[in-house]
């Protein structure tokens, strides 16, 4: 954390609610969850939608009515539509109480 960020004071209503504290803390964790996740995983292999199989990963990239776009194609985990990264980032950094 920057000095900066350490030296800033509080929102009023984080000071008073301890609620609003807690929740932001959560925020602040599932973020630097999906940042470490997002580091960790492999670059997409960026295919496109007629060259998926049954078991690619539909995790999309870009903008879908750009040229440039395309899905992460990685082996989808089982039960999922996404890879084992992307999966993390989708549903288990946004449930309270999991772990990603």
């Amino acid at each position: 954390m920057s000095r900066e960020a350490e030296e800033r004071p509080r929102p009023k209503a984080e000071r008073r609610n301890p609620v609003i504290a807690s929740r932001l803390a959560r925020e602040a964790q599932r973020v630097s969850t999906v940042s470490q996740v997002i580091e960790e995983a492999e670059p997409p292999l960026m295919l496109a939608l007629e060259d998926l199989e049954r078991n690619s990963c539909r995790y999309i990239y870009g903008d879908p009515k750009r040229s440039d776009y395309g899905f992460c194609g990685h082996p989808k985990r089982e039960g999922s539509p996404y890879c084992a990264a992307h999966h993390r980032i989708c549903h288990d950094a946004w449930q309270p109480g999991r772990a990603a």
